[in-house]
């Protein structure tokens, strides 16, 4: 998938190499059609650098509003994909039973603000391929085909022109394409105007270039007429689909009319005093066309006033939609066009497109649709319907009817909603029906109360020329009176209503599950900075920065988990940023896992800390600075799902509140059910869990399908359900875990444990560090001189001061009463034993063991490192008789077994302890001790197997 940061640097290498046009043959859903950094940078370069930019329209249709993004930029030529009887014989090698037309699959218009395809162009190219496919060529389809014939055409167009000298703008090559191509029988949503014809483009170019009028000379090659609905988000076109503004009956609009001068700030400062003379005296006129392209005789719905005077400040023009005269069920098209009438001109100044669609309602008695269609090759089916109040999804049965061949047929079902991508709201299922097959099922989720699209086609290349199928579409559903069920553990429960609407009886038994451990972590670091000029800095004078932040967490097992920053992620085109990507490392530095604007999951590998590093580029620090307390959401999948209990009454959740009672219920029309959903409690949370917390997951109201025959009662997707962690209440403390200490007891202690986590952060580096640190350690009680000691002797082996090491670590074992630990250690303590004295004892031998042991432990490293096998042998001894040293510390062993020439022993312990958690945090040191062990034994392979992982590890993060 493109990044942002490819993306933008694209563009700055366009204008810098002094392109003329540029096609680009991908694109993705998004929720808005041209906001958004990278679609600002798109058409800064058609508006402000005269380069033309031809883009595919996609792939995702038949259904309407399916145009993906950079499509939907501002002064950009999307493409659809068209096939011609030609291409089918010479191309697809099947006989040219039907006429042209746009493939089934090619995207169609218009955008959620009203804005359609351009032109269509051939899909279909024999193109070259990698040779790793054994083979150097291969039929290809899509408007990734489209897009570039389109731009080869458009670029033999330019060539022309600039032959004959003659000057040109974007805007006016994209009116003559518009105003020149072919568009007989053809599908406007999927083709726009039709069909590129270049030579005719070019005549009509050429013409223009001949006018005397000043202003017809600023069109061809300095303004454009740029027209928005300043009424309605400025959109580029009218766009009305929903029951809603039916009931207003006539709908007025207003069109900002504005010329707008093209290319950079000098450009459009040098032609002030021609701006200033400006002045274009226009008709406008309504161009009605149906579905299928041809002009129709259905009664006008749009009214504009017949001229408008037009100078450089723009002009308001009104608009009246009648949607009265749209009949319920129809798909009306027309283009508001705007011509001028001092000079000759065939080709509109501005094109408004108006779509209307007027959805059917359902007959309340029948909460369905049924229908029968006739479809040969390539042709569609659409319907409009309002979803009915209440309902959650639809069940969806499409059945042959006549039929003589196995068919490839599509049903699209879509519902536009604002600020969502059309992906998000869309099932569409790819048919194959034989003449003897069973109907085809299918359920997918609902908005209530919005228009939804419901398209059957066809397959263009299906061997049926014509077919005849039955599809019902029954509207189903309970409605909750929550759509998010959210609720917190310490409440215990929560209840909600659910209600049926529908004629039809619903089985409500509902189940609840959670499925995700999500926790909310802030950076531990951010930093903004500038980036080189040689990639960043961009004609119009912006030069990007990028905000780095970091993140810590730590994962209690290995698990499958997912990194997201919600107000980032998710957003590519329509992002206001230049670019993103985000990494995740090991404690190691190992590289994870790297992803862009979408969020992706992967593994981590084992319990342990982790870190996320996220780079944000924006070329204003303002804005970055804004990001840099952005949290992060890290989302772990829980090994088994947590199903919580459900009950149909308050008495049935007090009586077992951690088992479920609810039975299946038929719940008929107006009817409403109580359902409480209880808590799970503490013990069954997932490891790891911290106050602060959300578990997340899915619940149903709907019966479970026991069989694919039996009728579906629950919404696919279900409901999403949260619950916050608030309280991690445990069972009151025993007696023997009382604290007798006093208040200037705990307030000693307290005091003691902050000095030595400040002294263990002490840089000691130099000697003057080393010095100052000495001196603090002086300061340390003499209640706590123990642990103070062994900080100094880490110190000391981190400085290569081995024999101040040893000798501190000898300071410890003598301060240390052995025998005295011993027989306490060897004693049976009672719970009677539980008095302030006997608290106090056992705090200090557990201080005095792992002292004991750590010194022991550093003494044995010390002789390892000067291989000093007599002394090791010693200390590991003495090591052995404190702790089960092999499982306790298995790299200290290891290395002792190693320098007795017990590598076999030596290779077991590294390759059993690399599986460990407490492994991770020291993953280098011990994947080099496993590379000695494996030279010494010889042992190539295994050497080998962990040298990848060494090499994996790095010293600092791979860069962005």
């Amino acid at each position: 998938m493109e990044t942002g940061q490819s993306l933008t640097r694209a563009m700055k290498l366009v204008v810098d190499l002094g392109a003329h046009i540029v096609n680009m043959s991908y694109g993705e859903s998004s929720s808005h059609p041209s906001f958004g950094r990278v679609m600002e940078l798109y058409s800064q370069l058609v508006l402000r650098h005269n380069i033309l930019f031809v883009t595919s329209a996609g792939n995702d249709g038949p259904g309407l509003s399916t145009m993906g993004a950079p499509a939907t930029a501002d002064g950009l030529i999307s493409v659809g994909a068209y096939v011609s009887p030609e291409m089918m014989q010479a191309q697809y090698c099947t006989p040219a039973r039907i006429s042209e037309m746009p493939y089934t699959w090619s995207s169609r218009g218009p955008a959620q603000d009203g804005a359609n395809v351009v032109i269509g162009a051939p899909g279909g190219a024999i193109c070259s391929i990698p040779t790793w496919n054994i083979s150097k060529n291969t039929q290809m389809n899509g408007t990734s085909m489209s897009s570039p014939n389109a731009c080869g055409g458009i670029t033999l167009l330019l060539s022309s022109l600039m032959a004959k000298g003659i000057p040109y703008s974007s805007y006016a090559v994209q009116r003559a394409i518009q105003a020149t191509a072919r568009h007989t029988n053809f599908d406007r949503f999927a083709l726009g105007s039709g069909l590129l014809q270049v030579c005719e483009a070019n005549d009509a170019l050429v013409r223009w270039a001949a006018e005397e009028d000043v202003s017809a000379k600023l069109l061809q090659s300095k303004l454009r007429m740029n027209v928005r609905v300043s009424n309605r988000k400025h959109d580029r076109g009218i766009y009305v689909r929903e029951k809603g503004e039916f009931d207003r009956g006539l709908l007025t609009f207003q069109l900002s009319v504005k010329p707008e001068a093209l290319g950079t700030e000098q450009q459009v400062a040098d032609l002030h005093r021609e701006l200033v003379d400006f002045e274009v005296k226009m008709n406008i006129r309504v161009e009605y066309h149906n579905e299928e392209g041809r002009d129709q005789l259905d009664p006008p719905f749009v009214t504009v006033p017949a001229h408008a005077v037009v100078m450089y400040g723009g002009r308001t023009v009104t608009v009246d939609v009648d949607c009265s005269k749209v009949e319920p069920g129809r798909l009306r098209y027309a283009e508001i066009c705007g011509y001028c009438s001092d000079f000759q001109q065939e080709a509109p100044l501005f094109r408004v497109p108006v779509t209307v669609v007027h959805p059917n309602q359902c007959d309340e008695r029948s909460d369905g649709v049924q229908t029968e269609a006739y479809l040969r090759n390539g042709d569609l089916h659409r319907s409009f319907w309002e979803v009915p109040r209440g309902v959650s999804f639809a069940e969806l049965t499409f059945s042959p009817k006549n039929i003589k061949h196995t068919t490839t047929f599509v049903c699209h079902c879509l519902q536009a909603l604002p600020e969502v991508s059309y992906s998000d709201s869309e099932s569409k299922k790819w048919i194959r029906l034989a003449p003897d097959s069973q109907p085809f099922k299918a359920c997918f989720p609902l908005h209530e109360s919005r228009t939804l699209e419901v398209v059957l086609g066809q397959y263009w290349s299906s061997a049926e020329y014509n077919a005849s199928v039955s599809f019902e579409i029954k509207f189903r559903g309970l409605k909750p009176s929550s759509s998010v069920l959210s609720f917190s553990n310490a409440s215990l429960f929560t209840r909600v209503n659910v209600q049926a609407f529908g004629n039809q009886v619903e089985r409500c038994e509902p189940s609840a599950s959670l499925t995700h451990l999500r926790k909310s972590i802030a950076p531990s670091s951010a930093a903004v900075a500038v980036l080189p000029a040689d990639r960043h800095a961009f004609p119009d004078r912006s030069h990007l920065h990028e905000l780095v932040l970091s993140y810590n967490f730590k994962a209690a097992e290995a698990c499958e988990a997912t990194v997201r920053f919600p107000l980032a992620n998710n957003a590519l085109y329509e992002s206001v940023f230049s670019g993103q990507l985000q990494m995740v490392f090991d404690s190691n530095k190992r590289l994870l896992k790297a992803s862009d604007a979408v969020p992706e999951k992967f593994s981590l590998p084992r319990a342990g800390t982790y870190t996320v590093r996220i780079q944000l580029l924006h070329h204003n620090t303002s804005t970055l600075d804004e990001y840099k307390s952005m949290p992060a959401q890290v989302e772990f999948k829980l090994p088994s799902a947590i199903a919580l209990p459900v009950h149909a009454t308050r008495g049935a959740l007090m009586a077992s509140r951690n088992t479920g009672s609810f039975k299946c219920v038929n719940v008929h029309k107006g009817m409403d059910v109580a359902v409480y959903v209880a808590a799970c409690a503490v013990s069954a949370l997932p490891k790891g869990t911290e106050v602060g917390d959300l578990l997340t997951g899915e619940v149903f109201y709907g019966k479970k399908s026991a069989s694919a025959e039996e009728s579906v009662y629950r919404r696919p997707s279900g409901y999403p359900l949260k619950m916050s962690v608030c309280s991690l209440a445990k069972a009151p403390e025993s007696k023997a875990s009382v604290d007798h200490r006093t208040e200037h007891d705990k307030h000693a202690d307290a005091m003691a444990d902050k000095i030595l986590e400040f002294l263990a952060r002490l840089p000691t580096e130099s000697d003057e560090q080393f010095k100052e640190f000495v001196a603090a350690v002086d300061s340390v009680p003499a209640s706590r001189s123990l642990e103070a000691l062994m900080l100094k002797a880490k110190k000391e082996q981190e400085r290569k001061a081995l024999d101040d090491a040893l000798a501190s670590a000898e300071q410890i074992v003598a301060q240390v009463d052995q025998g005295a630990l011993a027989m306490y250690l060897g004693k049976r303590h009672a719970d009677a034993d539980d008095s302030l004295e006997g608290q106090r004892e056992k705090r200090k031998m557990e201080v005095c063991k792992k002292a004991l042991v750590a010194a022991l432990v550093l003494k044995l490293e010390i002789a390892c490192e000067r291989e000093d096998k007599e002394a090791a042998a010693t200390a590991l001894k003495q090591l052995e008789s404190w702790c089960d040293a092999d499982k306790e510390k298995p790299l200290a062993c290891a290395r002792a077994k190693l320098l007795e020439g017990r590598t076999g022993k030596a290779i077991a312990l590294l390759r059993a302890t690399h599986g460990q958690k407490e492994a991770l945090e020291n993953e280098k040191g011990l994947l080099r001790e496993l590379e000695r062990a494996c030279d010494a034994a010889g042992w190539s392979a295994v050497k080998a197997e962990y040298g990848e992982l060494l090499d994996e590890c790095a010293a600092e993060f791979a860069p962005f």
